[in-house]
C-alpha cells in the first residue's frame, strides 16, 4: 500500500509535527479540524461554515477563546498552523465539525487536539464537536462539586469522585467527559452519577451520550436550575429527586450554587443539613 503524507507545523517553542500515515488514517481529517479552528481567529463562524462545509449545528456565546492561527491553502497543499496566546474565554463555545468521521478519524483528530489546552472532543456516530468551557461554566461546576462533596462527607456517604473522566468506547459509538462524576460507594465499569453544565442550549441533547454507557443518573445544571435525570427500561427520565441522595434538598444547593463567595455558600450549605 502507497503512503502519502500530509503535514501540518505547529510554532510552538520550535517543535514541529509532521502526520504522517497510511491512506483513509485520520490525517486530512485532522488537517480540516485544525484548518476550521484556525480560521476562528479572523473570522465569525457565519464565514467559515458555509455551503459544503455548513455544520449541522453550530452556537456561540460571548468572546471568542482563540486557540490557533492559520496561513497557507488548504487542499493538496500543506497548511502551516501557529499557536498563538489563548484568550481568557467569556462563555461557552462550541461547534460541530462539518462531515462524519469513523473512529479512527475520530481518534487522530483527538491526538492532535490534545496539544491545545482548554478544547473538549465529543463523539458520537460520526460526529465530532468541539468545545471550550468560560469561567462562568467552571465556576458552576466547582461551585456544585463543593457543595456535593460536602454534603456526602457530612451524611458519611462512601464515594470516588473522577471529575471529568471520559468515558469512550468504538463499539459504541461515543466518546465524550461529563463535568463532574462520582461512584457512589464502590467503584464500577461507569460512574453513578454525572453532572453536566449546560449554559447553552442543547445540554439534555446529551443525554443521548449517557445513555451508551447506561449512567444511572446524570444532572444539568440548565437555567439557574438542577434537572435530575434517570436511566430507567433503557432510556432516561426526568425525575424530582434523586435516588442515590433522596434527602438532599435541591433548592438549597442551587441557591447555595448561586452565591458569590465559596466560603460562606459552603457554611450556609453545611449549616442548613445539619438542621
Amino acid at each position: 500500500m502507497r503512503r502519502y503524507n500530509n503535514s501540518v507545523c505547529l510554532l510552538k517553542k520550535r517543535c514541529y509535527l509532521t502526520i504522517v500515515g497510511q491512506n483513509r488514517a485520520g490525517k486530512t481529517s485532522v488537517l480540516q479540524a485544525l484548518h476550521y479552528i484556525s480560521r476562528l481567529a479572523g473570522s465569525e463562524f457565519k464565514y467559515i461554515f458555509q455551503q459544503e462545509r455548513l455544520p449541522q449545528f453550530i452556537t456561540t456565546t460571548g468572546k471568542k477563546n482563540i486557540l490557533v492561527n492559520a496561513s497557507g491553502f488548504w487542499g493538496y497543499n500543506t497548511m502551516t498552523i501557529q499557536l498563538t496566546e489563548q484568550l481568557n474565554p467569556v462563555n461557552d463555545q462550541y461547534f460541530i465539525l462539518p462531515g462524519r468521521y469513523n473512529w479512527q478519524q475520530f481518534k487522530a483528530i483527538q491526538a492532535v487536539m490534545q496539544e491545545v489546552p482548554g478544547l473538549k472532543l465529543t463523539y458520537l456516530d460520526g460526529c465530532v464537536e468541539f468545545m471550550t468551557t468560560g469561567e462562568d461554566h467552571e465556576m458552576i461546576k466547582k461551585f456544585l462539586a463543593i457543595l456535593l462533596e460536602a454534603y456526602l462527607f457530612e451524611k458519611g456517604i462512601q464515594f470516588i469522585p473522577i471529575g471529568n473522566a471520559t468515558r469512550e468506547a468504538e463499539t459504541k459509538g461515543a466518546s465524550f467527559a461529563p463535568d463532574e462524576s462520582y461512584y457512589i460507594g464502590t467503584k464500577k465499569d461507569h460512574p453513578d452519577l454525572a453532572i453536566e453544565v449546560a449554559l447553552t442550549s442543547g445540554g439534555t441533547d446529551k443525554l443521548k451520550k449517557y445513555k451508551r454507557f447506561q449512567i444511572p443518573e446524570v444532572w444539568f445544571w440548565q437555567k439557574n436550575k438542577i434537572l435530575i435525570y434517570r436511566f430507567r427500561q433503557n432510556d432516561y427520565e426526568q425525575v424530582e429527586r434523586s435516588e442515590f441522595l433522596p434527602n438532599l434538598d435541591l433548592e438549597l444547593l442551587v441557591r447555595c450554587v448561586l452565591m458569590s463567595d465559596i466560603v460562606e455558600a459552603r457554611m450556609a450549605f453545611i449549616n442548613a443539613i445539619r438542621q
